[in-house]
């Protein structure tokens, strides 16, 4: 229907890439079409996606795209507006700051223009006219919370307190208005009880105590849990003399910290297990005792915290500490939720832990009523996987309980039923570390099928597919991930990785990179990859920064160092084009090679020439080198870059010498591959698989690219690569054993 409504191809392209949730594909078109030519209303559908799809904490892509449009459209509001927004959001406030007046000019009665407008000023530190355009944007937006809340702050910090006070009693009848159309609005409601404690803080200082408890009893009453507002509630209370109001708060906020203590407790004791600390944990467990005492409300949420120290305890061979916990978890959950999965899978914990302390006839009865339980729940999606699990070992407890009691028939039986919960994940791990990529790709593919909500088994499985070749799935999978679940960061950062190593596309790899380091920031590998992609769209400063903060999060890791030394290369690149300046050494050649490779460079030719006359400088040049060399003369040859030869036979050359360099390294992957350790034969299976999916020589595999060739030349080609499909086979048999031993050593 819309694509018949508006058949613009642009917009119907740019409305495919948001529905499918892809960023890389929006920032793709981004960098195709020319805003000059396109109405403000396709021109602005392309950054704010860009800002909603890929939630990156930088906005430099937005900022690029926009001011590029904006000369094409310096009278459009909306294109000024966004612009001057992203800039302030990234703290560049006097390049946000002729944006915003723009947009004002457009439209003196915006209130956002006018926000925009004071935000760029506070950001440069000029705040003398804050007041007067704060009280102007109240008036354009009467109905702003946000914008009286700033003006009350604007005000206290000016010495205007009656000013501030009342700015901020304006702000709670706003809100107070608005709740009443929108009484469930989550956001609303915290916004209005800050509004509401921040006050109460401003009149208590003020000497108003009647106001000031009115404000804290409207914060209390939006947000019950907010501890902090009923502290302040009491003793303002106790202050006015009214102790009996003051100890009923005070019960209330004791009954909360004592719920947040129960819980920051027990989740401290599982992380002491977990970290190998026995001891200190179970000095936790006495504390955990006495608050709980001082709970008699039972709630599902106490019965969580209880169960995960119950079932810790088990895990880490304590199941004399842990039943104690666990009959007091069930207690409340058989009240409470008695059918619940999360109470059957307490009860197999439970049975366990009656095992270990050998009360036998006790065990078997709650360990079965917990697995037959168990089997006929129905569980969430994202714990299908711990439940299988859970599955599997108690009917191994089962099993173990027959043999005990001398029953072998009933242990046989039990081993079959744990038979039946095979971990597929743990199976798939097994199968990849063995050098069994397809084995591991039906292994994941069954892991996937019993939990489609495990993000970690699609992630596995995407991880095994590249492993096969299968580059398109793998990076399918990854986006499936990430929108699984958006907050983890392994997702984006293989989309990021693959981007470039295999597609050679940088632009789509820089939101993912961005994404991964929003997620995981202590993450050297994820701050290296986004020095990567920033390199290769020319961000030379960017780069500069994430591979720095890469190298701070750890010290050795080589790709960071490697590409923080060639970023610190890119001012005398202009000088080594033009002849002025020598590299000083052969592998200095070769890095300034690897630049003029990159997409922001595109000197195919040029870096192919620096790798040759590396390689005649140093003839053990490493391998790496000469397949990037390999790389580059292929892409010039195919006419890609600012300086391919035109000359059809200056190509073929290009590529002779292409292929002779891909065959010397073919060599030394051949060596690695009949090696006996595992490992070397895995890293030479999988450096060759990339070959055969690299976007950089696709203009010498197997199809249209390859029309100028005689038959001679794709014969040589077709025969390197029949010989890389070989040398991957061989990389993933098992070693040979020898026919005889080894004669002895000599004493």
């Amino acid at each position: 229907m819309t694509r018949a409504l508006d058949p613009d191809p642009v917009r119907n392209r740019i409305r495919d890439a948001i529905t499918a949730g892809d960023p890389a594909a929006l920032l793709a078109i981004a960098g195709e079409i020319d805003p000059a030519r396109q109405p403000v209303q396709t021109v602005n559908l392309i950054p704010v996606y860009l800002y909603i799809l890929s939630g990156a904490p930088d906005h430099s892509a937005p900022i690029r795209f926009l001011t590029r449009a904006q000369p094409h459209h310096p009278g459009d509001f909306q294109i000024n507006h966004n612009l001057g927004w992203f800039l302030n959001r990234d703290r560049r406030s006097a390049e946000a700051l002729p944006y915003c007046m723009a947009a004002i000019a457009v439209r003196p009665n915006s209130a956002v223009a006018w926000l925009d407008y004071a935000t760029a000023l506070d950001g440069l530190g000029d705040t003398a006219d804050w007041t007067p355009i704060l009280r102007r944007i109240c008036a354009l937006a009467p109905k702003s919370v946000v914008a009286r809340q700033i003006l009350a702050r604007t005000l206290f910090r000016a010495g205007d307190r009656p000013g501030g006070a009342a700015a901020l009693r304006d702000a709670a009848a706003v809100s107070r208005a608005a709740l009443r159309q929108q009484p469930n609005h989550g956001p609303l409601v915290q916004l209005s009880r800050g509004v509401a404690a921040e006050l109460g803080r401003a009149l208590h200082t003020d000497g108003d105590l009647a106001g000031a408890v009115a404000a804290y009893r409207d914060a209390t009453r939006l947000d019950p849990e907010d501890l902090d507002s009923l502290a302040e509630l009491a003793k303002l209370l106790r202050a006015q003399g009214d102790e009996g109001a003051a100890a009923e708060v005070t019960h209330r906020a004791q009954k909360l910290a004592d719920a947040r203590s129960m819980n920051s407790l027990c989740d401290r004791a599982v992380a002491l297990l977990k970290d190998g600390k026995p001891d200190a944990a179970l000095a936790l467990l006495p504390r955990i005792t006495d608050v709980r005492k001082r709970q008699p409300k039972e709630t599902i949420a106490l019965s969580n915290a209880l169960a995960r120290v119950g079932e810790g305890l088990v895990d880490h061979d304590r199941p004399a500490e842990a039943e104690s916990f666990l009959r007091d978890c069930l207690t409340i959950r058989l009240a409470l939720a008695p059918g619940s999965w999360m109470t059957a899978y307490t009860q197999t914990y439970l049975g366990e832990s009656l095992a270990a302390r050998m009360r036998f006839a006790e065990a078997e009865a709650v360990t079965r009523q917990g697995f037959e339980a168990l089997v006929a729940a129905s569980c969430p999606d994202d714990w299908r996987s711990s439940v299988r699990y859970r599955l599997r070992q108690t009917a191994g407890t089962l099993a173990g309980l027959a043999e005990a009691t001398g029953k072998p028939d009933e242990a046989r039986k039990w081993r079959a039923e744990a038979a039946k919960y095979v971990d597929h994940q743990a199976r798939g791990r097994a199968l990849y570390e063995q050098g069994d990529p397809d084995g591991a790709v039906a292994a994941f593919r069954t892991a996937v099928q019993f939990d489609p909500k495990a993000t970690n088994a699609r992630i596995n499985l995407g991880l095994a597919l590249q492993k096969i070749g299968s580059w398109d799935e793998a990076m399918a999978v990854y986006r499936a991930a990430a929108r699984l679940d958006p907050k983890n960061a392994s997702a984006p950062l293989r989309i990021a990785l693959v981007s470039i190593n295999i597609q050679n596309d940088y632009a789509a790899a820089l939101p993912f990179a961005q994404k991964a380091v929003e997620l995981a920031p202590k993450d050297a590998q994820a701050h290296s990859s986004l020095g990567l992609a920033r390199l290769g769209v020319g961000d030379e400063r960017g780069a500069v920064a994430a591979y720095e903060e890469a190298c701070g999060l750890n010290p050795n890791d080589a790709a960071a160092k490697n590409g923080l030394a060639r970023s610190r290369l890119l001012p005398r690149l202009p000088g080594v084009l033009a002849g002025i300046d020598r590299p000083a050494t052969p592998a200095e050649a070769a890095q300034f090679a690897w630049l003029f490779g990159l997409p922001s460079h595109k000197r195919y030719l040029a870096a192919a020439r620096l790798y040759e006359k590396s390689f005649v400088n140093d003839p053990k040049q490493n391998t790496a080198d000469r397949y990037n060399a390999a790389c580059c003369a292929v892409r010039a040859a195919r006419g890609d870059g600012g300086d391919a030869p035109p000359d059809p036979a200056e190509r073929a050359a290009w590529r002779a010498k292409a292929l002779a360099w891909l065959r010397a390294n073919l060599v030394v992957r051949e060596k690695k591959a009949a090696l006996p350790s595992r490992a070397d034969r895995q890293a030479s299976a999988d450096r060759l698989v990339e070959w055969l999916g690299d976007a950089k020589l696709s203009g010498v595999r197997p199809g249209l690219a390859r029309i100028a060739m005689t038959p001679a030349e794709r014969a040589d080609w077709d025969a390197l690569w029949a010989e890389v499909r070989a040398t991957i086979s061989a990389a993933r048999q098992p070693p040979s054993t020898p026919d005889t031993a080894p004669p002895p050593r000599r004493k």
